[in-house]
């Protein structure tokens, strides 16, 4: 569990983790979505504790909370895009002269 949590960090931001361990969240929130980075810290936070006893006991539990990561993020995605396509309805309404 530990090894996947530095190796996840490091696909996501190129980064070390021993380097960087103090500013995972930070350093997430300027590669990836913001939600995502929030949920995807806490995970590589608990996958890198110190304690053993702290990580997720096994993989299954990281492959749930993945799950639930990707799952969020996409709804987030979803609900910009059509926030972005509201706006873009509206704007066109308002140039339309009538």
């Amino acid at each position: 569990v530990y090894g996947l949590g530095c190796t996840l960090f490091y696909l996501l931001t190129g980064l070390v983790f021993r380097e960087h361990a103090t500013r995972v969240e930070a350093i997430l929130a300027e590669k990836i979505d913001r939600l995502a980075a929030e949920a995807l810290a806490k995970l590589i936070h608990d996958m890198t504790a110190f304690d053993p006893e702290r990580r997720p006991s096994d993989m299954t539990v990281v492959q749930a909370r993945l799950s639930e990561i990707a799952a969020s993020a996409h709804r987030e995605r979803r609900e910009r895009a059509a926030v972005a396509a509201a706006e873009a309805v509206t704007k066109d309404g308002e140039d339309t002269p009538t």
